[in-house]
């Protein structure tokens, strides 16, 4: 499984992408949104998760939900979600119909990235061990 992580709070987020390395995925950082869009442009595999942190002003949900709409433009078959101090139900409301996967709190701990895990192997078909 490939995730791709894009912003600069990925140190904010380790502990929950330790998850994921652990479970043999592979995780492509990118600063930037324009510089992850690229990649997936012309990446011949896509990643099976997305995920955005609150930099480059994504703190309002309207930034986060262009961003997210950004991605999916290039490929909507990209799981995604944000690691965002959002309320939930702020979160939830600004990406109402993009079908985001559960919001990873800022910052995120171990637990979290074990219950993303849980919630993407749910919908993620790949070869990968499933083992929680």
């Amino acid at each position: 499984m490939e995730v791709y992580y894009i912003g600069t709070m990925q140190d904010k987020c380790q502990p929950a992408l330790d998850v994921f390395t652990a479970k043999g995925c592979t995780i492509r950082s990118f600063d930037t949104l324009q510089a992850a869009c690229e990649a997936l442009e012309k990446a011949e595999t896509k990643p099976d998760l997305a995920i955005l942190d609150e930099s480059e002003g994504r703190q309002d949900p309207t930034t986060m939900r262009k961003a997210v709409m950004e991605l999916m433009r290039i490929n909507a078959f990209t799981y995604v979600t944000a690691m965002t101090s959002f309320d939930a139900e702020v979160y939830h409301d600004a990406m109402e119909g993009l079908g985001m996967l559960t919001a990873l709190p800022c910052p995120a701990k171990t637990e979290d990235g074990e219950m993303l895990w849980a919630e993407v192997v749910n919908f993620v078909s790949t070869d990968i061990d499933h083992k929680a």
